[in-house]
Formats: structure tokens, sequence, C-alpha cells
């Protein structure tokens, strides 16, 4: 048993000394160089290379694949060809993301008079207050810089006592 315990002992203070050893690799140069000064290795010939010269991308060599959002794993960006991402100027290809927003489904805005400009027209409210203890509504409004804030003393006894609401909405299919 203790014949075991020191091989364990050996084979794993061997295996952290093995990987306790700095490791680096290299690969010489062979004084091969491409037209734009790169190496490349003994064993190997350079068959292509693209120096992007010029100001667009080569379409005969390169392609651009296009997709719409959600094409995989629900991403949100599209692939697109443009000049605004796709760029080639002083030997180097560039590839710009570049965010863009754009609205899906836009309907006119509904509302009339929604920044209160002509005050409370176009709108109604409610404020259920009938006086007494019987849990009525207690508040007001305030229209400022194109909007409108309500201080509620007391909300009254119903999720309805104190309404802002939109008239005359005539709503589409």
């Amino acid at each position: 048993m203790v014949k075991r315990r020191r091989i364990v002992s050996l084979a794993t203070a061997l295996c952290l000394a093995v990987t306790g050893i700095p490791m680096s690799a290299s690969a010489a140069e062979t004084g091969n160089k491409t037209p734009e000064g790169y190496s490349y290795l003994d064993g190997y010939d350079l068959k292509w290379s693209d120096e992007f010269s010029g100001d667009a991308l080569n379409r005969e060599d390169w392609n651009v694949e296009l997709h719409d959002p959600g094409w995989v794993n629900s991403e949100l960006q599209a692939y697109v060809d443009s000049e605004e991402n796709i760029q080639v100027k002083d030997g180097m290809l560039y590839i710009n993301p570049v965010k863009k927003v754009t609205l899906i489904n836009q309907v006119p805005n509904l509302l009339t008079n929604a920044d209160f400009a002509n005050g409370m027209e176009g709108w109604a409210e409610t404020i259920a207050n009938w006086g007494g203890a019987d849990g009525s509504a207690d508040a007001s409004h305030a229209i400022e810089n194109g909007s409108i804030t309500y201080t509620i003393n007391n909300v009254g006894n119903a999720d309805w006592n104190v309404q802002l609401k939109q008239q005359n909405i005539n709503l589409v299919a």
C-alpha cells in the first residue's frame, strides 16, 4: 500500500512539474515574402491574397451575406450590403456596425392635443368627488411644458375614481 502511494505521489508531482514548464512555439521566417511584406511558412505557398486596393470591395472575390433580423437566434441585427457598413480605404477592409432604428407599422398619433397645447381640449377627466366621508376622490391637475400632472390627495374607494380620458378616438382595423 505504501508503494502505491509513492507511485501516485510521484506521478502527481511529475504531472505538476511538466504542466508548470512554460512552453512556447514560434515559426521562423523563411525569407519568402508576399508583395506586401507578409511572411509565410516553409511548405506553404501563397495562393491568393487581397491587398484591398482601390475604394470598393472587389465583388469578383468577395460576397456579402444578406439576412433580415431574426434569421437565427432571434438576432436583432440585419446583415446588409451598404457603403455605410462596408468600406475599403487605405489598403484595408472596414466592416462597420451601424445602429439603425426602424419603426415598423407606424401608426399616426390617434390622440388629439397630446401635448396639451390647447389645455383640456379633446380630453375629459373624472374625479369622483361626492363629498363627505364616503371615500370620494380628491385630485387636481396642472398643465405645464406639454404635459399634465395630477396631484391626488385621496384616490377614492374605486380604481376609476380619478381618470384622464381622450374623447372621440376612432379606431380603424
